[in-house]
């Protein structure tokens, strides 16, 4: 039902009908928001570096698609997500499916993302300054717009065929 969940919310993006009875959808939400959340070693880590440079951070937001956003901060007078990615996120360095499919939601549902991938992190070492340098310029880069997925984030349709707004039916197939 979790992964249910996703499709259901990519068919949303992409105008793809028919959409999940709905019932169905919010037993798939359901399951969505119920599974927990675990905090890793690296998410303590860098929610530790923001709270050093003096931010209030909430973790695990949940938000209204029900993906659950690893910390929140307000940073130049904006709420700021920030997603701590491990290796189970990509596949070599590209992101999982699941994980560009969330970025996308997020940035499409208003969320200003930065995305900390592991090995950029672990690149810092236990430079404290090093570590609160790069969440200042990773914050200051989603907020001057130079922080924007890359064109194929930005068009998750295009694999399956469908265009985005495209409200074809899926039994009809495509031509």
């Amino acid at each position: 039902l979790r992964q249910l969940h996703q499709w259901q919310l990519w068919r949303v993006q992409c105008g793809v009908l028919p959409q999940l009875p709905p019932a169905l959808r919010e037993r798939c939400l359901e399951a969505f928001v119920a599974s927990s959340a675990t905090t890793s070693a690296l998410q303590r880590n860098v929610v530790a570096a923001l709270r050093a440079l003096g931010l209030q951070v909430d973790e695990e937001v949940r938000t209204e698609l029900g993906y659950s956003v690893d910390a929140v901060v307000l940073w130049g007078g904006c709420e700021v997500a920030v997603e701590v990615d491990g290796p189970s996120h990509f596949v070599g360095r590209t992101p999982t499916g699941a994980t560009a499919l969330k970025r996308r939601l997020l940035a499409q549902g208003g969320w200003r993302l930065v995305a900390l991938p592991y090995w950029e992190w672990d690149a810092l070492g236990r430079r404290a300054e090093a570590q609160r340098e790069y969440l200042r310029r990773r914050l200051d880069g989603v907020m001057a717009g130079l922080e924007r997925p890359t064109r194929d984030a930005l068009d998750p349709c295009a694999a399956s065929g469908a265009e985005p707004g495209d409200a074809r039916d899926a039994s009809q197939g495509v031509d």
